[in-house]
């Protein structure tokens, strides 16, 4: 996570922004800096994206161990399994690109501690921001999420052909206090 002292403002309407991503990193990670209220209500707040604004429940990002790993190709999907919850900021996978396709569309989901089952709303390559898709390469695939607590994330792409699916490595980061 790219913390440069950036300010970013969102106005708040009935619609969403396009990306849940960017408007979710934005409420659930950082402490506003400035909110401008209309009959007390949000209408616009400004975040200042550095630490010192971060909640301090994530303020600390760790690459998490005890994972395991199944599916692939030929089931069509990625599961990964953590031994204990956590509140997850990125998924990093090195795959291969052999008579696949580079890109598709595809979701994540993961496991509530209720165990209820949450689709996130940004399709897998197309709705994260610039930054994660700037670190991302041939083979190499970075996903953000924004602090969910579980134990288990699936990646579902909607062609079982993707090059995503040849993983080779794969890396999993959790958001902690300092």
């Amino acid at each position: 996570m790219k913390r440069n002292g950036e300010y970013m403002m969102e106005m708040f309407s009935v619609e969403y922004p396009s990306s849940r991503y960017n408007i979710d990193y934005l409420e659930n990670l950082l402490d506003p800096v400035y909110v401008y209220y209309v009959d007390g209500v949000p209408i616009l707040k400004v975040w200042k994206n550095d630490i010192v604004h971060t909640k301090p429940a994530f303020a600390l990002e760790v690459e998490l161990h005890d994972l395991t790993i199944s599916g692939g190709a030929k089931e069509g999907f990625i599961l990964l399994e953590l031994k204990n919850p956590a509140s997850i900021s990125r998924i990093e996978i090195d795959h291969d690109r052999n008579s696949c396709k580079d890109e598709s569309t595809g979701r994540v989901m993961y496991l509530s501690l209720d165990e209820e089952e949450i689709l996130l709303p940004d399709d897998l390559f197309r709705s994260q921001s610039l930054y994660p898709l700037s670190l991302q390469t041939p083979t190499h695939f970075v996903y953000f999420l924004t602090g969910q607590k579980t134990k288990q994330i699936t990646i579902i792409p909607e062609n079982k052909n993707l090059c995503l699916l040849q993983f080779r490595a794969v890396k999993i980061f959790g958001l902690a206090s300092k």
